[in-house]
């Protein structure tokens, strides 16, 4: 099964998953989702990121953007980069389109059909085809490791390993284990996603270390964040 079933079906479980949020439609016949973690977790991240972003140029994919909040917001605290979003579900990329075109933003680019469950590939020149061009300064993914199967994240790896410019970044925030250790409330999400769907659930930082060894990556930093998340930092 692609991602978008895997994301969609993981947006209803949340409402019966205790203290996960939820996505909605902004207003009746409004494309724009709102993400309600958006509002909590937007600007800790966006401070986290603002000591490796804010002296730096260039190209910014994220993947799995969702509703689109999240990159609109970057693209506005970071002018000086070009915003890439990108997501495989059409309801989702009809949402960032509509966020985008309500608040526009020069340094934000239209959205790209990716499918990390794919070995995915960018254009062959700058901006080819709408394409973000094939070397980036930094790729981003916020909550898309512990709702996808594994494969995905060897896939993005990947593609951080093939994009990545030399001083180019990978940030991946989320709930992760540790050496196969994490808290309780964690513990206890994880038990939950993987009920709901056994290719689900919080990825160790070990492993996703192994994963980005194996395509030229290593740990520039690991983050820690409110509600026992974690930002890790990649590069080459």
């Amino acid at each position: 099964m692609v991602v978008a079933a895997r994301l969609l079906y993981f947006l209803e479980m949340t409402d019966f998953i205790p203290g996960r949020q939820s996505t909605s439609p902004v207003a009746a016949g409004d494309k724009r989702l709102d993400t309600r973690s958006f509002h909590k977790n937007h600007v800790p991240i966006r401070e986290a990121l603002t000591p490796f972003l804010k002296t730096r140029s260039g190209d910014v994919l994220e993947v799995g953007s969702g509703s689109g909040q999240h990159v609109l917001g970057f693209a506005k605290a970071f002018p000086q980069l070009t915003f890439w979003p990108s997501d495989i579900e059409p309801v989702h990329r009809a949402s960032i389109a509509a966020w985008a075109e309500l608040d526009l933003q020069p340094n934000l680019r239209d959205v790209v059909d990716l499918n990390l469950c794919d070995d995915w590939r960018l254009g062959e020149s700058d901006g080819a085809a709408g394409r973000p061009p094939a070397e980036l300064a930094a790729i981003l993914a916020i909550n898309i490791l512990h709702v996808t199967p594994f494969v995905v994240s060897g896939h993005l790896m990947a593609g951080a390993g093939r994009y990545l410019a030399d001083d180019g970044l990978l940030f991946i925030y989320g709930p992760f284990a540790h050496d196969g250790a994490m808290s309780e409330s964690n513990a206890e999400f994880d038990a939950q996603l993987r009920a709901a769907n056994s290719e689900w659930g919080l990825r160790d930082v070990q492993a996703l270390c192994v994963l980005a060894g194996a395509n030229g990556l290593k740990p520039v930093d690991k983050i820690e964040m409110p509600a026992n998340n974690h930002i890790l930092v990649y590069g080459r």
